[in-house]
């Protein structure tokens, strides 16, 4: 790859790790370095749903124009962190899947990196069956752990974890990072519980006090164990009332109306544990570290009365995507065969239904948030508490006639992100550059002064909060997610193979079975599966004329694509190999083929050789470029910023670019490198450095003309 710069990301020095933060060490008491007890030191509360989409908040759906005149959500509580915070509109779960993408966040790193790439990997018998992933988990620190050992924080955790249990300890295992997980309602006391703090748990201590009896029409909830009355989406849906046959049953499978009331809810009891936690780490001379982990709106989705019943009269005007009726024929996530959900998930009226119980879950939410922010507010800590807001993944939500996650499609993969530091975060702020959910870590890290033991992938997100994000070594307003769904087998083999005589794979699953990649930029949206000779559809959206995903701009239509499309398409798949070699590190997590087990030639190479679209003699990026945010330097008093074009050659034989020139009266704001000879063989490209500097933040476009010895010509806009 020609003029394209091989970075390894572990080796960068963080942006915005340090900078400009001097002023307000010394006005704050911060610290960064080893324990030091008597400065003060700001707080973390961290709190998390499960499977909460990005429009699954009040503010958010009364700017969407598909909600006009819909139903919405009451979230005022979150609504109000919105105001008084930074809101991240294009954010995404580094993995759409719940126990990979919380070990991301947890860890800042990659899900190759830290190997957590299914929700079964985070048991110690599955992960310990190959040392190749116990030796990943091993390698790599939570937030908490860091914070804990080094810097004097006491660090509790309610609700749902779904991570190693290792992560509760310090790193060598000796002492507990996570001192209290479980609160008791009846003795008013906090402890360590080894069973995790579950729902059942919490109902546990009720035991006796709540009737159990079904009435006509309702079923068991395997969550809980107490009865609920199923809607139509519901796989028991007017099947005849049964106390036992409901353990096979999936969560997946249950929605409707509980028959517990508001205070035996899992929401009720994260939430009023989170605020007793308040309550005593208040009263202690530690800072500390405290999470709330929500079950809900993950299914089973089954609410309570009092918030089900609002929405249960409203569920006429709710919204339902368009794409519910889409076909998926140009779609890697159709499903096919046992895979196909049933005719109600295409039932615009039974998703409706569905909605209900979805919305009640996330109002739920809002309102013992608003309980934990009251009591934050009560103790005098909010000044000095860094509150962060996100959910794992989102929900499809009857969206292309699908549910749950697993996929990179907006409705799965596309959550909220809000961060709110009192006097610190300037209030209001909206931030367009879309950014992942792994890059938590590198940002709590920041705003706590422990940058310098963030060894990890992520990038804090003060760089887009102080404006200080100018491109200037490669694309940063790009990202891209991950997924493999592969993990070691537990189960000897199987009759069948036995008879064959095959040897035992390591891992369930193929290598190219799933779309492994997402990348995002700007309006588009590329996904692509890790292997070259995979039949798996790619897929590219343009997000803005086609919010809904129903358009696939490449899969079947690669062949047929215009040159704009398939450049688009080139463009970002080098944004993609980029990110791989600045994620690859020492030990090659993208490069080496021993990390898929020798299935295929890596990640890296695998993505290289795979395009399934027309090849081009000469395909670029853009046909226009418009500049980012400038960023001001006080130093020279200049406005500053980088974009990058990209071209290459995907046909046989090559091409030379004759030359390249700045032309228009817009011209003097810009650069380029020198031209070198570049010459474009066969699947090889190379990436143009653009730099805006002027005195001037408002650009006075130009253009950009590239020349080829054979006479052809491409003009860029610039802008």
């Amino acid at each position: 790859m020609n003029n394209t710069t091989k970075y390894c990301r572990r080796e960068f020095l963080k942006y915005g790790t340090f900078a400009g933060i001097g002023a307000y060490l010394s006005t704050q008491n911060l610290f960064s370095g080893n324990l030091q007890s008597s400065i003060t030191k700001p707080n973390l509360l961290f709190i998390i749903t499960d499977q909460q989409r990005f429009d699954a908040l009040g503010a958010i759906q009364n700017e969407l124009p598909q909600y006009k005149g819909k139903t919405k959500l009451r979230t005022p509580n979150l609504d109000r962190l919105m105001q008084e915070g930074v809101r991240f509109e294009n954010a995404y779960s580094q993995c759409a899947v719940c126990a990979p993408t919380r070990v991301s966040i947890r860890t800042g790193c990659t899900i190759e990196r830290h190997g957590m790439q299914t929700n079964q990997l985070v048991n110690e018998d599955v992960y310990k069956i190959l040392p190749m992933f116990e030796n990943k988990i091993k390698n790599v620190s939570t937030f908490e752990q860091i914070l804990v050992e080094s810097f004097g924080y006491v660090s509790e955790h309610y609700g749902k974890w779904h991570m190693p249990k290792s992560f509760y300890k310090t790193k060598d295992g000796t002492k507990k990072v996570i001192t209290n997980n479980y609160y008791n309602m009846k003795s008013k006391k906090a402890l360590f519980s080894k069973k995790g703090g579950g729902y059942t748990e919490y109902l546990s201590q009720f035991k006796g006090e709540i009737p159990i009896t079904l009435k006509k029409g309702q079923q068991i909830n395997k969550y809980s164990g107490y009865p609920y009355t199923p809607i139509k989406t519901d796989i028991r849906y007017k099947e005849p009332t049964t106390p036992t046959g409901f353990k096979k049953i999936k969560h997946s499978n249950s929605q409707g109306r509980d028959s517990l009331p508001e205070d035996k809810t899992s929401s009720f009891f994260q939430g009023t544990s989170t605020v007793n936690a308040i309550d005593r780490l208040s009263q202690g001379n530690k800072p500390f570290v405290l999470t709330t982990s929500f079950h809900s709106p993950h299914a089973p989705m089954i609410a309570t009365g009092k918030y089900f019943d609002y929405y249960w009269e409203r569920r006429q005007k709710m919204f339902v995507s368009p794409s519910i009726k889409d076909t998926m024929d140009n779609s890697s996530y159709k499903a096919k065969g046992k895979w196909r959900l049933p005719d109600e998930y295409r039932d615009p009226s039974a998703v409706k239904e569905w909605m209900v119980p979805y919305y009640a879950l996330c109002e739920e939410i809002d309102h013992h948030i608003g309980l934990i922010l009251k009591k934050l507010d009560e103790k005098d800590l909010t000044k000095n508490t860094l509150i962060i807001f996100t959910s794992d993944h989102g929900e499809m939500l009857g969206a292309h006639g699908l549910r749950e996650k697993n996929r990179f499609l907006e409705e799965s993969a596309h959550v909220p992100l809000i961060v709110k530091y009192k006097d610190v975060i300037p209030a209001g702020l909206k931030i367009q550059s879309p950014v992942t959910t792994m890059d938590i870590f590198a940002t709590v890290l920041d705003y706590l002064g422990a940058s310098s033991f963030d060894k990890s992938d992520s990038k804090s997100l003060r760089r887009h909060i102080e404006n200080r994000n100018w491109n200037e070594l490669y694309d940063d307003d790009v990202v891209i997610t991950e997924w493999d769904s592969r993990a070691p087998r537990l189960n000897k083999n199987s009759k069948k193979e036995k008879k064959k005589k095959k040897p035992k794979k390591k891992l369930m699953g193929k290598l190219g079975r799933e779309t492994n990649f997402m990348v995002r930029k700007g309006n588009y949206k590329l996904m692509l599966t890790k292997l070259a000779k995979s039949n798996r559809l790619d897929m590219m959206y343009d997000i803005e004329s086609d919010p809904f995903e129903m358009k696939n701009l490449v899969g079947k239509n690669g062949l047929s694509a215009s040159e704009e499309i398939i450049g688009k398409a080139e463009h970002l798949k080098c944004l993609l190999l980029e990110w791989m070699l600045r994620m690859d590190g020492p030990e090659k997590y993208f490069s080496d083929p021993k990390y898929n087990f020798f299935e295929g030639e890596g990640d890296y190479t695998e993505i290289d050789k795979r395009r399934e679209w027309k090849k081009l003699d000469l395909w670029i990026s853009d046909k226009s470029i418009r500049f980012g945010k400038r960023v001001f330097d006080k130093k020279n008093a200049v406005f500053k910023r980088n974009e990058y074009l990209y071209l290459g050659r995907t046909t046989a034989g090559k091409s030379t670019i004759k030359s390249i020139e700045l032309s228009g009266d817009g011209k003097k704001g810009f650069s380029i490198p020198a031209l070198k000879k570049s010459i474009l063989h066969e699947g090889k490209y190379i990436r143009i450095k653009i730099s805006y500097s002027s005195a001037n933040e408002k650009i006075q476009p130009a253009k950009l003309v590239l020349t080829t010895t054979d006479g052809k010509k491409k003009t860029i806009t610039l802008s």
